[in-house]
């Protein structure tokens, strides 16, 4: 990215509190170097630079993901929790993903774009991960994939559009990214009912978290992160701000 970069620092362009003709130079920049990434990866990558080249350049930056990170790490250090492993901007992508081995983490909590299959009906329900740094995969961490994935955590967090949606089988319920989670081995998830607030989701996490790490369980951190928003003083208190989020899993 770096080479890409005309005068202001690449630190500046990605800072939670960036302007946005930071945010939309961070764009251009992203674009660039995406095009010359597709243009390494050759045949042996063909099919996953199709689906980037048709898919992920409709993803904007989000900005509010860097702000949720920032404050999760700070209240983790605040708390003296554990260290957390952070994969930022180019590192967030597919293949780092599962070379952190997400399995072997208590809580996991992955800040992105979400998609259900009505936003992108040629590829599964899952997430929009960054295609910078990744050249053997498609960026899109599908529901078919995290099928796969074997986890040992207390709490997975989806902080992104649409993770708690899903198909309705006769029989069977609601099947979606929850079902695949819990199937591995997570004992709870946060997923998101609908389109997720760049600028509400990271002060809602910041609070289920703080409580969370206080002993108090999931459920009951979530709803008062919802009554935290919900308070006349809020600026997010419309229910598109909290109402949102659920908890899917064992109420513990």
């Amino acid at each position: 990215l770096e080479k890409h970069v005309k005068g202001t620092p690449l630190s500046q362009l990605i800072a939670s509190d960036a302007s946005s003709e930071a945010q939309k130079e961070f764009k251009t920049i992203l674009e660039a170097a995406w095009k010359e990434i597709l243009t390494e990866t050759g045949k042996a990558a063909k099919w996953a630079s199709v689906v980037k080249e048709d898919f992920a350049r409709f993803m904007a930056p989000l900005p509010g993901s860097q702000v949720e990170a920032d404050i999760l790490a700070k209240l983790w250090e605040e708390k003296g929790a554990p260290t957390p492993v952070l994969l930022l901007a180019g590192q967030a992508s597919e293949q780092v993903f599962w070379d952190s081995s997400p399995a072997r983490f208590r809580y996991v909590h992955i800040a992105c774009h979400g998609y259900d299959r009505g936003s992108i009906p040629d590829l599964q329900p899952g997430l929009a991960l960054s295609p910078i740094l990744d050249l053997r995969n498609d960026s899109f961490l599908q529901m078919g994939e995290l099928s796969t994935a074997r986890w040992d955590a207390e709490l997975i967090t989806l902080s992104a559009c649409e993770t708690g949606l899903g198909d309705l089988y006769v029989g069977d319920g609601m099947f979606g990214l929850s079902t695949v989670l819990l199937t591995g081995g997570a004992k709870g998830s946060v997923l998101t009912r609908w389109r997720a607030s760049d600028a509400s989701a990271p002060v809602f996490m910041q609070k289920m978290y703080s409580a969370i790490l206080d002993g108090v369980s999931p459920v009951e951190a979530l709803h008062a992160a919802q009554l935290f928003l919900l308070e006349e003083e809020s600026e997010f208190k419309a229910p598109q701000n909290w109402a949102i989020f659920k908890y899917v899993g064992v109420p513990w």
